[in-house]
């Protein structure tokens, strides 16, 4: 299983998915949170409305071409340290944008 890349995920996809990973425990708040605020700033997210930003809360990341790869869908061993790995690059992609 590949990992997916988070290049094409906008800014907002990002936040909402930061939100996803520290709600499920794969990042901690206080490594995320400050970036989840600084790029929802940046980015004007206002966060109910924008549907980018909702998919990222349900742990779905916008891989491009109209396609997500889904977080919510790991589950305990291989498919859940790929998780980890991808919250902690969509960590590091958001942190790029600030």
């Amino acid at each position: 299983m590949g990992l997916p890349s988070v290049s094409s995920a906008g800014s907002s996809n990002l936040v909402g998915l930061l939100g996803y990973c520290v709600q499920n425990n794969f990042l901690g708040a206080s490594t995320a949170s400050p970036v989840m605020s600084a790029l929802g700033q940046k980015a004007g997210i206002s966060g109910q409305g924008d549907s980018a930003y909702q998919a990222g809360q349900r742990g779905l990341l916008d891989v491009g071409n109209g396609k997500s790869f889904s977080l919510a869908s790991a589950g305990q061993g291989i498919k859940q340290q790929v998780t980890q790995k991808v919250c902690n690059m969509v960590l590091s992609r958001s942190q790029s944008l600030l």
